[in-house]
């Protein structure tokens, strides 16, 4: 009866220890995933971004950063899944816009990447989550974005 008790007594507190701590551990996760993209090592860092998200499943930079390791290791249909996703959970989601319009425009599908330039360059500073210098780098590059693409499509500016 002790024994069973003292089983019971562990598991409750490694379910609460785990719970409290699940977005430290996550948060620690992707910040190992980012050292190996940074290393480009993107195979790890794909697997660090999983795990990071198995526990967090809602962060968007996390699902970001995926998408990313997907596409710089040449996984685009991954990345593009993985961005889309990401802007069902935020679909203020400026990041996501804007590398899912570089995606195509590197395939140079121009027609297909410019709505999501359109949509980058629409987004609010009050409506993002980043920072005010990664919010002007992602605006300002897709507004420079939308304007090549229209120029490729032989759109007038």
């Amino acid at each position: 009866m002790i024994r069973q008790k003292n089983y019971v007594i562990t598991l409750i507190f490694i379910l609460c220890f785990f719970t409290f701590f699940r977005p430290f551990i996550a948060n620690q996760i992707t910040k190992r995933g980012d050292g190996y993209l940074g290393f480009d090592m993107n195979q790890d860092a794909i697997r660090q971004y999983k795990k990071a998200l198995l526990l967090e499943p809602k962060k968007i930079n996390t699902k970001n950063w995926l998408a990313y390791a997907y596409s710089r290791s040449g996984r685009m249909e991954e990345a593009i899944k993985t961005y889309i996703d990401s802007l069902r959970l935020s679909p203020a989601n400026i990041v996501a816009y804007h590398e899912l319009g570089m995606i195509y425009a590197m395939k140079k599908d121009f027609k297909l990447a410019k709505p999501y330039f359109l949509k980058a360059s629409s987004i609010s500073r009050e409506e993002s989550f980043l920072s005010e210098e990664d919010y002007d780098f992602y605006h300002k590059g897709s507004i420079r974005m939308l304007e090549a693409c229209r120029k490729r499509l032989g759109e007038s500016l």
